[in-house]
């Protein structure tokens, strides 16, 4: 038995195949990737800014506004107090 038999019978023959990705496999996997994260790091940013409006809105109330949602003013700035990414 040759050395290479020897090779293809421990790594299954792999050695000498041809890689079954290309560089540009590779970058399209990659740019597919960092997309998904621009997209995902956009949703939260909107989420962010959607809970900051809220939160801005909520303080703009009147107290008879905020009494008819169950909410006193104490209750509102507890919430309004609280940092934009927190839920």
């Amino acid at each position: 038995m040759n050395q290479s038999h020897c090779i293809d019978s421990i790594d299954g023959g792999f050695a000498s195949r041809e890689p079954s990705l290309t560089w540009e496999t590779w970058l399209r996997a990659g740019v597919k990737l960092v997309e998904g994260e621009i997209v995902r790091l956009t949703d939260t940013v909107q989420s962010w800014h959607e809970r900051a409006r809220q939160r801005r809105t909520l303080m703009a109330l009147s107290d008879h506004s905020l009494k008819d949602i169950g909410l006193s003013r104490a209750d509102a700035w507890a919430e309004s107090a609280q940092p934009f990414w927190r839920p």
